[in-house]
């Protein structure tokens, strides 16, 4: 080569080094957001089973305060699949690290927040608002240890928010049944109903309750997707639900008493256990 040659072949070296720096760069920004989306994932999953002490644990490292709260609303929001990701991307823009967004398991147009800050409805309204086939439902408040509650009454009130003009809507617990019952009697017949979950272990009462309560409003798939398990594991968790109780899910007035019940205790908490049991 001659001097020109040999200099052009050097500041197209010098290029193309930078961009395979770039390309490396890109490569691995890619894996670090892959690697936060799969922790964001098993922070829900946690959540899920009511383990919050492992959640926050995880989450610490990359979100410190994040679920430092006690209580948090549950969101979901609704897009056509193939817009998921850039939705995804605006959601995590707009909440920031005021909440934890995951693209949702079981449903490849669904991204759930779980947001301890208040002001996350706002952002994610404003964000929906307006937007063709976009829909957001929301949860009233819960405790974090009841995340799976919250998850289902967000997924609950998409079915108002696509016929609402705003394309959003929140979940409204006087429209449901047991809103006309006495609390009292209701919660005392479900601790009566569930009392024979209570001698096992915590962690374990817990992944039977989540497992149960989703099984029992989706499909053994979805809940599967959602805990983060097999099909099979949600079927030998609810079979063993259902010898437990001494419970027929293939019934559909046993599979509304349970899910009744599972709803009570959430939303009341457990029975004392001296507590009388008249039926509702």
């Amino acid at each position: 080569f001659d001097r020109q040659a040999a200099e052009l072949l050097g500041r197209t070296a010098a290029v193309v080094e930078l961009l395979l720096r770039a390309d490396e760069s890109a490569a691995a920004a890619r894996r670090l957001e892959q690697a936060a989306s799969a922790l964001r994932l098993a922070v829900l999953q946690l959540l899920m089973v009511e383990d919050t002490v492992s959640a926050r644990r995880v989450a610490a490292g990359l979100w410190p305060g994040l679920l430092d709260t006690d209580t948090a609303t549950v969101y979901v929001v609704e897009v056509r699949p193939d817009e998921r990701e850039r939705l995804t991307a605006e959601c995590l823009d707009a909440a920031g690290r005021r909440a934890l967004v995951v693209r949702c398991p079981a449903v490849d147009g669904h991204v759930i927040v779980v947001a301890p800050a208040e002001t996350v409805g706002r952002s994610l309204r404003s964000l929906v608002g307006g937007r063709p086939h976009t829909y957001l439902g929301g949860s009233t408040r819960h405790t974090l240890a009841r995340t799976a509650t919250a998850y289902g009454q967000a997924v609950s009130a998409l079915a108002l928010a696509r016929v609402r003009p705003d394309g959003t809507a929140v979940y409204a617990e006087r429209t449901h049944p047991e809103r006309l019952m006495d609390p009292e009697a209701l919660r005392a017949w479900s601790g009566r109903l569930l009392r024979p979950l209570d001698a096992l272990p915590h962690h374990t009462r817990a992944e039977l309750v989540a497992t149960t309560r989703l099984g029992l409003e989706f499909t053994a798939v979805s809940a599967a997707r959602i805990l983060g398990v097999s099909r099979n594991t949600v079927r030998a968790r609810m079979e063993r639900a259902e010898r437990l109780l001494g419970a027929d899910f293939s019934q559909l007035t046993v599979r509304a008493a349970v899910h009744l019940a599972l709803n009570t205790e959430a939303a009341l908490g457990p029975a004392p256990a001296a507590a009388p049991a008249p039926a509702p």
